[in-house]
Formats: C-alpha cells, sequence, structure tokens
C-alpha cells in the first residue's frame, strides 16, 4: 500500500439527529454536571450539544476513499457549530458513526472530535500541549494528534502487505487530517465573510483553493473588492 491509504472500514446504516429532551436540557444546567464539561455551552446549542446521533438500520461495510474522508474533515473543520448535526449525519451514513456498535452516540463525540480537527489545522504547536495534557511523551517539535494500529496481513501471494488501520471513525479522520496538513493543506478566513475553508494541499480539483487563497468563493473575492471599490468611489475628493 502507498504511504497515504487508510485500511478503514466498518458497517454503515441510516441514521438520524436526536435533539435533547427538556428534561436532559434541565440536568445539564446543574453545577454538578457543568463542572465535567470542558467549557460552558449557552443555552441555544444545548439542543444539539447535549442530542444523540441515533443509527436506525445496519447496512453493508464501506470502505472510504481518500477523497471522501478529506471531504468529511472539510465538512467537520469549516462548519459552523449549529449545522455540526446535519454534517454528523451525512458522514455516517457513509462511514458510520464514532461509536459504530452502539445505537445512540452522544454529539458531543462529534463537537470535540471537530474542534479537535480544527485545532490540528490551526494551531501548530497544539499536539504537544495534547500530549502533555494526557501525559504521554511528545518528541521535540513533534505534534501527537493520534494512534493508529500497525499490521501485516498476508497478500495472497506468499508475501505481506502492510496495513495502517485506525481504532475507529475518529482516529481515521485525526490520519486523514494529518494527512492532508502534511501535503500542504491550509486552514483560511475569508476576509469577505469571514468564514473558515481549506486551501491548498495535494491534488487537483475544480473547486480547490490555493493554501494562500483569501477568500472562500469567486462571490466573496467580487464583493470584497467591489465594496473596497465603492468605498474609494465615497472618500470625498479633495
Amino acid at each position: 500500500m502507498s504511504d497515504f491509504e487508510i485500511d478503514f472500514e466498518q458497517p454503515v446504516g441510516e441514521y438520524e439527529f436526536q435533539p435533547a429532551s427538556a428534561r436532559a436540557m434541565q440536568k445539564f444546567r446543574s453545577k454538578k454536571l457543568k463542572a465535567v464539561l470542558r467549557d460552558e455551552i449557552p443555552d441555544e446549542d444545548l439542543p444539539w450539544r447535549l442530542g444523540h446521533l441515533v443509527r436506525k438500520s445496519g447496512g453493508k461495510r464501506a470502505r472510504p476513499t481518500a477523497r471522501q474522508m478529506e471531504s468529511a474533515v472539510n465538512l467537520l473543520v469549516t462548519g459552523e457549530w449549529s449545522r455540526l448535526p446535519i454534517r454528523a449525519v451525512q458522514i455516517a451514513r457513509h462511514m458510520g458513526g464514532m461509536l459504530n456498535q452502539q445505537k445512540f452516540e452522544s454529539l458531543e463525540l462529534w463537537y470535540v472530535k471537530a474542534w479537535f480537527l480544527r485545532e490540528m489545522f490551526n494551531n501548530p504547536n497544539w499536539g504537544s500541549e495534547y500530549a502533555q495534557g494526557i501525559g504521554q511523551y511528545c518528541p521535540p517539535g513533534g505534534q501527537l494528534v493520534g494512534h493508529v494500529g500497525v499490521f501485516l496481513f498476508p497478500d495472497g501471494n506468499g508475501g505481506r502487505r502492510l496495513s495502517l488501520r485506525p481504532t475507529g471513525l475518529g482516529d481515521a479522520l485525526t490520519l486523514s487530517a494529518a494527512r492532508m496538513i502534511a501535503t500542504g493543506t491550509t486552514f483560511n478566513i475569508c476576509e469577505h465573510c469571514k468564514a473558515p475553508f481549506l486551501g491548498g494541499g495535494a491534488g487537483r480539483g475544480r473547486n480547490k483553493k490555493r493554501a494562500d487563497a483569501r477568500f472562500c468563493s469567486d462571490a466573496c473575492r467580487w464583493g470584497y473588492h467591489n465594496a473596497s471599490r465603492r468605498k474609494i468611489r465615497s472618500i470625498p475628493k479633495s
């Protein structure tokens, strides 16, 4: 296998999002439960942050392609937090859930993974800080961002093949994101609409942005320059 293949597959099925109940939100508001979480959650975010991804039916095993994995990373890294339930359902229907053996999984798992991936792109020093936080050794200059199983399997021709297997979807997404970063993908903020987007990286596509791109779309680029020209024309001539 090549250096960039990810040997990952798991059963997929039909998923839907189940918002948190009023009782669950009321229980969360107790001081005891609030202290458990990493940060304060605004009340308007409680229905989805405390909600669940529910597997409605099982399906066949799926092996995501490298492009599909990168698309999933892009959805989680650049999407609005409030739209995370939609993103999670989209991804789970093609790749399975974070806890694929369970019918219910907390959407908090998806929020933490999305936040984790964004930190990987946006903070080059974050991996070493993460390692220190969980008490694991990280070589100087390195970033500990995940774990992967290393296996050898018969290749059918009398030899053996190398298999790099993530332990689950979370680690598969982390490995894909690390590959994207290592091949030049960058995290950017649009100068016009302020939305995050990814640029650069290996390969070329019709909608692919440059690593140093300033805008997330042509519409934003045109809008920014049109606004700049209007501003210049509005300046009184001396």
